[in-house]
């Protein structure tokens, strides 16, 4: 007589499962690993064949930067659970803007960590900051930074363009998960991009999702729909930590109200709903 075929157990479908899950996992891993190596092989080419690119400013000056920021940064370094007030920049780049935070006595800042991909951005940072004990300067992955920082370490965040850099939203939602870890508990990130409905919407679901307050404010000469260039400057902390904040003002002007508006109806900055009757409006320094 025959012996009755097998019937599969439940074991070996659960073992079949995490087998094709390891795997998954596996090749995800490399995909990330290539990707990172891609991502810092172009950055530091991009260093050392265009020297140039060693002291440009991204984006927006750093006083434009920290206009918008000043009172959450007060605040942050006032509040500092451990005391050491550190600012750490990750993708820092040639910004200028943590070593702004560093400089400026009414923030009250401690130390700087300025973090890069790139080891020919780093040299050149280690070179410019030789002598100075309160910087420090890093080779890191903006999406892992565990072996460069403790959680809950870091009172001020700075994302100055490392968003905009990074490729797919994976990498981009990794990188600010990080800068949630290693901020204290009333800390604050701020970030800077280029005016992207991508990247306004982004924040607006990942800071729900991760239990952060969104600040943001566009810094502009004028609509961008009448041909001015803009930024997009955020600033985020835990909803939790509401109270430390309280006392900041931070009003949206006209300008942002205007495009809040008009990604939120027509998914664009410079295109107004077919609905809407109004006029563009020429945004004034002046008028904000």
């Amino acid at each position: 007589m025959r012996e009755r075929e097998r019937e599969p157990r439940d074991d070996d479908g659960r073992a079949t499962t995490a087998r094709a899950m390891a795997a998954f996992e596996t090749d995800a891993a490399r995909e990330r690993d290539a990707r990172g190596r891609a991502y810092v092989a172009h950055w530091d080419a991009v260093y050392r064949e265009q020297p140039s690119q060693l002291d440009r400013e991204w984006h927006a000056s750093a006083a434009a930067c920290l206009d918008v920021a000043r009172g959450h940064v007060v605040e942050a370094m006032r509040a500092s659970s451990s005391g050491r007030r550190v600012v750490v920049d990750v993708g820092c780049g040639s910004s200028s803007v943590g070593r702004a935070v560093l400089e400026e006595e009414a923030f009250g800042a401690r130390a700087l960590v300025l973090v890069d991909c790139a080891p020919a951005m780093i040299d050149a940072l280690r070179g410019q900051y030789a002598g100075d004990g309160r910087v420090r300067c890093e080779t890191g992955d903006a999406r892992n930074l565990r072996e460069v920082f403790e959680d809950a370490s870091t009172a001020v965040a700075i994302d100055k363009g490392t968003l905009d850099a990074l490729n797919g939203d994976d990498d981009k939602r990794a990188m600010l998960e990080e800068m949630v870890r290693i901020l204290e508990e009333d800390g604050v990130i701020l970030s800077v991009s280029f005016a992207s409905v991508g990247r306004f919407f982004f924040l607006k679901r990942e800071t729900a999702r991760l239990g952060l307050t969104w600040r943001f404010r566009v810094v502009a000469e004028g609509d961008p729909a009448r041909g001015h260039s803009a930024v997009f400057v955020s600033v985020l902390h835990r909803a939790s930590r509401a109270e430390t904040f309280r006392d900041v003002a931070f009003e949206e002007d006209a300008l942002t109200r205007t495009l809040v508006r008009r990604m939120e109806t027509s998914g664009s900055i410079i295109e107004d709903d077919d609905d809407e009757d109004e006029a563009h409006l020429d945004f004034s320094r002046d008028e904000l």
